[in-house]
């Protein structure tokens, strides 16, 4: 049973993997619960710069630009040089060049004082570009983020063409662009950064003094005063000289005039490459120009470390809440199996298990089934928790996200969390049931280990025994068919529509009562995950005793009738149970579901939580007060 449970758990695994879309770890929203405020104070700390120095805003943007394209965007550019370290800085193309350092670190600084320890400066360099463009009236963009920053510097590569060098030629710029996933027209786009800021005068010297056909010569002339044949290197110049301070499409005008101050500016017109067409199409355009600048610094924006990432940042987003869902059910199952055991026993009155209490009834499982036997059926259980897990938490995205979308009259509170949850709860059962009804089957049966020893056994021995998840599949589906293995889905389904949607409406709606600063504390999610448990449980336990009875009738003596197919259906079944079993049947082992209701839910929100984090899936938009 162990080999087929594991092959079971990578197909399972394997298939979401395959059918899954494949999405960036990086979100808009990935700091939407953990650091709210992380945005506003990274804004505030670019603005203030800016407003004291207006080049810092192109400085921003080069050094996020020069931070992605060696080694990807991960902040190793920061990282001062020390005795293992050769600073990034210190290579050619950054030296005395790259700049905005202390902005970078105000920013840090001051998102560490109301969120220690969650944004990486990696993120803080791209939201500050994106800030620096909007505040001198350049294009703004969702920035997304969730970047992890590396831990070693680069100098060697940024040294060996990771970065453009000032001569390059248009198929050196679009050879290494492309290498970094950006096509020709992102080339361009990205390049009109150049609209604002400075160069030194090296950079350009030989551009003007070469006499080319592809510069205008006034332009050269006036650019010579500010920089002469020897001496002045690092005099700046105006990358745009008639508006320097503004980000517009004028870096285009002035190459189509051939007043592109750099080397690799002027290559993108007048060689009559595709760029032409680009530049022209930007210099008539400035929304075009505004809408594609951003399109391509996201993309830009999006380069990872193949370093920095682990095999987990590949994973697509549903990949890892499948990991993480399916984590925190086996481990929080697997910790209450006993509890879980027991309360089978008790709600299917076992025989011998009819009058005992569950201190009774550990105890006898443990003189028959020895230590194991409290783990039986939990393989089921498992197995089935993985899908079950990942098909929970993305249906309720997916349904979540489809009711706000279509504007249902549900408002945008808690309701839809109770609507989309229950659908999810729904989607998941029907899709994992099986697995579930082998669980129940296989908890019920209980054989004496020591039987062989009294040479026979007495009549509560002589249930019928399976070997493993496999044979009551099999069995199930001879007896029945396809229903034979949907048997108890009715009470099922009942009582799981409104348990999913109460315990997501709840334990939503608990958690917007809960100071900001506590919403991430484990502390929150255990009391507020605890008592959604409890409350949807005590509502819907009933049901659950009618699913398990309907699951074993098998399993139980013939009736009168010489069958054991006791209910026709849910209500019937609810009837019945209280007319000949009485209506405390209805919550036999509630008590026993309230004691491993809290640690299952401790340990699940607690192991969830931490695989979120470690695995950093990006937040969801959250529900606004009813």
């Amino acid at each position: 049973m162990e080999r087929f449970s594991l092959r079971f758990v990578l197909m399972m695994v394997s298939i979401i993997l395959a059918l899954s879309i494949c999405q960036a770890q990086l979100s808009p929203t990935f700091y939407d619960q953990s650091c709210r405020n992380a945005l506003s104070k990274i804004r505030s700390s670019v603005r203030t710069a800016i407003a004291r120095e207006r080049r810092m805003a192109a400085s921003l943007i080069r050094m996020h630009f020069h931070d992605c394209f060696v080694h990807g965007c991960d902040a190793s550019i920061l990282l001062e040089g020390t005795s293992t370290i050769e600073s990034e800085r210190d290579a050619l193309p950054n030296f005395k060049s790259v700049r905005g350092f202390e902005v970078i670190d105000k920013a840090k600084s001051e998102v560490e004082k109301v969120c220690p320890g969650i944004v990486s400066c990696a993120d803080i360099i791209a939201v500050a570009a994106r800030d620096a463009s909007e505040y001198v009236g350049g294009p703004k963009w969702a920035v997304k983020v969730g970047r992890r920053d590396s831990t070693a510097a680069f100098k060697a590569l940024a040294n060996s063409g990771e970065l453009p060098g000032f001569k390059d030629t248009l198929d050196q710029l679009s050879g290494l662009f492309s290498k970094k996933g950006l096509n020709t027209r992102d080339l361009v786009a990205l390049s009109g950064a150049h609209t604002i800021g400075q160069s030194q005068c090296f950079l350009f010297r030989d551009r003007l003094y070469e006499n080319s056909s592809d510069i205008d010569a006034g332009f050269a002339s006036t650019r010579k005063r500010r920089c002469p044949t020897v001496g002045g290197d690092g005099n700046l110049a105006a990358l745009d000289l008639v508006t320097p301070n503004s980000f517009d499409n004028n870096y285009y005008k002035n190459l189509m005039q051939k007043k592109g101050l750099l080397v690799t500016d002027q290559v993108l017109f007048g060689s009559g490459a595709s760029t032409d067409g680009i530049v022209s199409e930007y210099s008539k355009n400035r929304s075009k120009f505004a809408a594609d600048f951003a399109t391509a610094m996201i993309k830009m924006g999006s380069t990872l470390s193949a370093d920095v990432m682990s095999l987990v940042d590949t994973l697509p987003v549903l990949a890892k809440t499948l990991i993480a869902g399916g984590a925190a059910g086996a481990i929080a199952k697997t910790a209450v199996a006993p509890l879980e055991r027991i309360k089978i026993l008790l709600q299917t009155r076992t025989n011998d298990f009819k009058t005992l209490g569950v201190s009774q009834s550990l105890k006898k499982v443990l003189q028959f089934d020895g230590p194991l036997g409290f783990y039986k059926g939990n393989g089921a259980s498992v197995i089935r928790i993985i899908p079950y897990a990942a098909l929970h938490y993305m249906t309720y995205e997916v349904y979540r996200d489809w009711i706000l979308e279509k504007n249902l009259p549900l408002g945008s509170g808690p309701i839809v969390d109770l609507v989309a949850g229950s659908a999810a709860g729904g989607t998941a059962v029907l899709c994992t049931y099986p697995l579930d009804l082998a669980r129940t089957k296989l908890a019920y049966q209980v054989s004496d280990t020591r039987q062989s020893l009294r040479g026979g056994a007495n009549g509560f021995y002589r249930q019928p025994t399976y070997s493993g998840i496999k044979e009551v599949l099999a069995m199930a589906y001879k007896e029945g068919g396809p229903r034979g293995l949907y048997r108890g889905i009715g009470p099922t389904l009942i009582g799981i529509l409104p348990y999913a949607g109460l315990k997501f409406y709840i334990y939503e709606e608990l958690k917007r009562h809960v100071p900001e600063e506590h919403q991430n504390s484990v502390r929150m999610h255990l009391p507020c995950g605890a008592l959604a448990g409890l409350f949807g449980q005590t509502i819907t336990y009933p049901l659950d005793v009618v699913r398990r009875q309907m699951q074993v009738e098998n399993l139980q003596p013939m009736t009168s009738e010489g069958n054991n197919k006791r209910y026709k259906n849910t209500f019937d079944g609810l009837n019945t149970i209280v007319r000949t079993q009485g209506w405390k049947q209805l919550f036999a082992g509630l008590s026993i579901n309230y004691i491993k209701i809290v640690p299952s839910v401790a340990i699940g929100f607690t192991v969830y939580e931490s695989m979120k984090s470690w695995m950093r899936i990006p937040p969801r938009e959250r529900s606004k007060p009813a």
